[in-house]
């Protein structure tokens, strides 16, 4: 597809930079986007049996097409023509807020909007219905007002925009959930191997301790001494881990929605929950320790 924007004419055989929408009146206050300047179209915007009783071709863009453009200047009245169509053919009456066209994950793309009633060939529709009470109890009411004006046409795949959006993040909930459960997971295993090495520490080291409290150690020195081999791992730990998740945070980007993987707060709530993990499974081998009795554990084999 070729296009020639008014100001801006495209080179033979450029693609249009942008998405098409056609619509029908009425569908922008249904779906909440605001008008920025120009109008909407209306039922005056059709094509009618004859050519001369054709109305203009007409076409509303969004503000990134706009700004695209024309920049700060007013696309409104503005011409362009696509579709093979002399250079001029379309004129520009409005232009809307941006809004998305891919779902939430997608940014705010460039879009123009034509008259569904100006289209020269069928076009799937969707219909979209705006309404005070509770979406769900409005199918019924909507399968009969369609049944009014033709019983052939089949009415099929309703849903609350609600609903649908639940469906379109339905791959992205299950990848959270699995990497939250994984997450978990790995956590657990990690305190249960650092309560490991440090319980097969004290033991090793039982005879030691018990020669330090026989000399007069405190049990907070000793509680200490054993706190302080967990934090040693956990700093040797953090020193390579934090780098390589910089580093391979680019691979897990695609699957982040409204953050950024290497977000400082997110970053520094991870190393606080891992610091309370290592020294909560180094705690209870810690205390352990500090309340041997010196007698018992000189006599330690």
């Amino acid at each position: 597809m070729t296009m020639s924007v008014e100001g801006h004419p495209a080179k033979d055989g450029e693609a249009m930079q942008a998405f098409y929408n056609v619509v029908s009146p009425g569908y922008w206050k249904a779906m909440g986007v605001p008008l920025l300047q120009g109008r909407e179209f209306d039922e005056s915007d059709r094509t009618g049996p004859s050519d001369k009783n054709a109305a203009p071709n007409v076409a509303v863009v969004d503000r990134a097409f706009a700004e695209h453009y024309f920049g700060q200047r007013s696309p409104v009245g503005r011409h362009l023509g696509y579709f093979g169509q002399v250079p001029g053919a379309i004129r520009i009456v409005g232009e809307v807020e941006n809004s998305l066209f891919s779902g939430p994950r997608g940014s705010s793309e460039r879009q123009i909007f034509f008259p569904y009633l100006q289209a020269n060939f069928p076009w799937p529709a969707n219909f979209y219905v705006r309404t005070s009470t509770e979406a769900s109890t409005m199918f019924p009411a909507l399968r009969q007002i369609v049944a009014r004006l033709d019983r052939t046409v089949p009415v099929y795949d309703m849903k609350t925009l609600d609903r649908q959006l639940d469906e379109t993040l339905s791959t992205e909930r299950l990848i959270a959930l699995l990497s939250t459960v994984f997450g978990a997971l790995a956590t657990v295993m990690a305190a249960l191997g650092l309560y490991g090495v440090m319980a097969f520490t004290v033991a090793r080291r039982t005879n030691e301790i018990g020669l330090r409290l026989a000399l007069g150690a405190r049990q907070a020195s000793v509680l200490w001494m054993v706190l302080r081999e967990v934090l040693i791992l956990l700093a040797a730990g953090l020193a390579a881990g934090v780098p390589c998740a910089y580093l391979l945070s680019r691979y897990v980007l695609a699957q982040l929605f409204g953050v950024t993987p290497t977000d400082l707060w997110t970053c520094l709530v991870a190393i606080a929950v891992l610091t309370l993990v290592a020294a909560t499974a180094g705690l209870i081998p810690a205390r352990r320790a500090s309340a041997i009795d010196p007698i018992q554990a000189l006599r330690y084999e």
